[in-house]
């Protein structure tokens, strides 16, 4: 699908990673310094690795990740998102553990949940459970 000049040479320009399948040592050697290999044989950026894409198409580049704890946030998952994302009322890590532990802001109309989830606080009582624990449904009018 490209140029023989485009293929092994560590980006996907076909899409489907299809011009960096089998390349032997020829991907390496094109910026060996900054390159790595894949599980499956593809090769990748080492700025790649982390990066929350599957640049190697069966993970390898994501496996054992760490945060810089100073610029990121790790969730349980082994997500890294940036510091601002968390306690945000956003599930920005996909397993809710950046919202997990949040001192909640009342004064922007926030609501604590028992576990530490904060929600809206025009969600609670809304018959909708919307904390984790369905503390927010709790000693509400029917």
């Amino acid at each position: 699908c490209v140029l023989s000049i485009r293929k092994c040479n560590l980006f996907d320009d076909c899409g489907d990673y299809s011009d960096e399948i089998d390349c032997g040592l020829a991907a390496i050697s094109y910026d060996y310094h900054n390159a790595a290999r894949c599980r499956n044989g593809r090769c990748y950026l080492r700025s790649q690795l982390c990066n929350f894409n599957d640049d190697c198409g069966d993970k390898t580049d994501e496996m054992g990740c760490v945060c810089n704890e100073t610029d990121w946030f790790q969730c349980k998952n082994g997500r890294c998102i940036p510091h601002e994302q968390r306690c945000n009322l956003n599930n920005d890590c996909y397993d809710n553990s950046d919202e997990m532990n949040c001192v909640c802001n009342v004064t922007t109309n926030q609501y604590k949940c028992n576990d530490g989830q904060c929600i809206w606080a025009n969600q609670r009582c809304d018959l909708s459970t919307n904390c984790r624990d369905g503390s927010d449904e709790i000693g509400c009018r029917e």
